[in-house]
């Protein structure tokens, strides 16, 4: 079986990374250990969700049945607080609780799922944000061959106008095209890559302007 899978998710005899046939495997992995933590949720009207390895239990009310004791403060926490169901039913299913990445957030905390901020919709990190303008203000600067000797110094792979671009598709995957973090980074980067621009997507004041009005 496992010489099978192999055969099925490689190419050239190595693993693709972001292959379609990693969820599918995953899934199929993780099948009884998401009945059972669903079950476990259920319990505790709260609502399960996983992505690949990240786990999240959401509530509207504090979910006090997750824990032994009482519900943590907002911060990272040690797995051994977590209800002891819990944790059997992820040891059972072979797995371990990685105690670095245990974390819970109440409603007037930063609430973060898969890296995505999601307090009042979907956002990334500030941090993230200065990335990209740090990368953009290099190539600004300094100019495009020293931006990528500087980025392949650093361990990066790969032409950083690709990378940026990754980046950029992302922020704006989340936020949208027209929020005005996105479309000025966005201008930036067209600035910056005439040949291969993204595409911006019009402001409402835009389109009306730009609209042929018949009356």
């Amino acid at each position: 079986v496992s010489e099978i899978i192999a055969r099925l998710c490689c190419r050239g005899a190595k693993l693709p990374q972001g292959a379609p046939t990693s969820p599918v495997i995953s899934n199929m992995i993780c099948f009884r250990l998401d009945t059972d933590l669903m079950l476990i949720a259920k319990a505790s009207r709260s609502i399960y969700t996983r992505y690949a390895d990240d786990i999240t239990f959401s509530s509207y009310q504090p979910p006090a049945s997750l824990f032994e004791g009482p519900v943590p403060p907002s911060g990272r926490f040690s797995p051994e607080l977590l209800a002891s169901s819990l944790r059997e039913a992820i040891s059972a299913n072979g797995f371990v609780v990685n105690s670095e990445k245990t974390h819970y957030a109440d409603r007037n905390s930063r609430r973060i799922v898969t890296g995505v901020k999601i307090n009042a919709g979907l956002n990334v990190d500030r941090r993230y944000i200065r990335q990209i303008r740090a990368v953009l203000h290099s190539i600004e600067k300094s100019g495009l061959p020293a931006a990528q000797s500087k980025y392949s110094s650093a361990g990066g792979k790969g032409q950083v106008a690709d990378h940026l671009r990754g980046k950029i598709s992302y922020v704006a995957h989340l936020k949208g095209r027209a929020d005005p973090v996105v479309r000025s980074i966005i201008s930036r980067y067209n600035l910056s890559f005439r040949k291969s621009p993204i595409s911006l997507e019009p402001t409402p004041e835009e389109r009306r302007d730009r609209s042929v009005w018949v009356v």
